[in-house]
């Protein structure tokens, strides 16, 4: 695994680190009508209910997208590129941005979704190819 860029902490992302575990998926979900969030909130975006419990949710999902950035403003990406990223349709409801772990992933690629600690009360979101699920490109 390449070495991750460090970022500045926010009260949610510090709340979020205190409940995640290396290698899951900690995220959001309502108490209430059991929508899974991210990016972290304080209510709903549903209910507009104020109890959300951070729980694991499944890992898999689809690959909507890949970029790679090539510029950033940010020091510590600036030093770490060019980056893979990717948007991902979980199957637990919400779309993410994570770090592609693999420069073979694809859109419409089947992964993994999974917290990957960084740092000291840091986490990112890593997105690995599916092991035991065929690639869903469609035929070039």
């Amino acid at each position: 695994m390449p070495e991750y860029p460090e970022f500045e902490t926010t009260s949610l992302s510090r709340e979020r680190a205190g409940q995640a575990s290396d290698d899951a998926l900690t995220l959001q979900v309502c108490k209430v009508c059991d929508i899974t969030h991210y990016p972290s909130r304080d209510v709903c975006r549903n209910c507009l209910s104020g109890e959300l419990s951070w729980s694991a949710v499944p890992t898999a999902g689809q690959v909507l997208a890949v970029a790679v950035v090539h510029a950033s403003l940010h020091p510590s990406f600036r030093e770490r590129g060019p980056w893979r990223i990717c948007s991902v349709a979980l199957d637990a409801g919400p779309r993410v941005l994570a770090h592609a772990a693999d420069d073979a992933i694809q859109s419409g690629d089947a992964v993994d979704v999974r917290d990957r600690q960084i740092g000291e009360m840091q986490y990112v979101l890593i997105a690995r190819p599916r092991a035991e699920a065929p690639h869903n490109r469609e035929q070039e």
